[in-house]
């Protein structure tokens, strides 16, 4: 049963949302959702929508994106064997596990424990090691660099600091925009020490970054 939903969510939500990547499309059949939810949830994990992460210490206002979205930010960044990942907000660590599977370390920066424990938990049972934990919101104050960038939620603007983090030849995924506005989803690529290019991929609305109550203007320190 389970098997048949893996295989409909592939063949009518990612295929026809432009998600070609053979490699991409492989990682989703050998990566199960439905093992990164909570057993009791774990029914939900194949469809078509973002679903809030139902783990004790979390908030409804934590999301995690639908299936579709998830392959369109792995085969956007297109993460290789020998290149460095920064992943802020790391959800059920599904995305996580996707990306660790492509590229040579990632470094996971999330600062509710209750969200890094859960998602720590659900790599190391699929034997993911190649990923560094980093209790805290963000990229503020740090100085190195990383060959991809991924936003695990919408932001009102792109920092400075945020494409700083970049290498040249580095992309940053990001979806930016204000809540109950128009929000887009962006590939930023450094181009060269002082040059970026940006591509709007498409539009998607997404939860805010943000932590219990506060407001998440103040929580992520880009």
């Amino acid at each position: 049963m389970k098997r048949d939903a893996l295989y409909n969510m592939i063949e009518q939500q990612i295929r026809p949302w432009d998600v070609h990547d053979v490699r991409v499309l492989q990682l989703l059949r050998d990566l199960p959702r439905a093992q990164f939810l909570p057993a009791t949830h774990s029914a939900f994990a194949y469809m078509d929508t973002a679903l809030p992460l139902w783990i004790e210490g979390v908030d409804m206002h934590t999301q995690l994106h639908a299936p579709r979205v998830l392959a369109r930010i792995v085969q956007a960044v297109s993460p290789q064997v020998h290149e460095s990942v920064a992943l802020i907000g790391v959800g059920d660590g599904y995305l996580t596990a996707l990306v660790a599977q492509c590229a040579k370390i990632v470094t996971v920066f999330e600062a509710n424990p209750n969200i890094l424990a859960f998602a720590q938990n659900n790599l190391n049972q699929h034997g993911i090691r190649n990923i560094n934990y980093e209790p805290s919101a963000g990229l503020a104050h740090r100085v190195e660099k990383h060959d991809v960038v991924i936003i695990n939620g919408s932001i009102p603007v792109v920092t400075d600091a945020l494409k700083q983090a970049l290498n040249i030849g580095g992309r940053l995924f990001c979806i930016v925009g204000q809540p109950q506005g128009i929000m887009h989803a962006s590939i930023i690529t450094r181009i060269s020490q002082d040059q970026w290019h940006t591509h709007l991929a498409f539009e998607l609305s997404a939860v805010p970054m943000q932590y219990g109550a506060q407001p998440p203007s103040n929580n992520f320190q880009f």
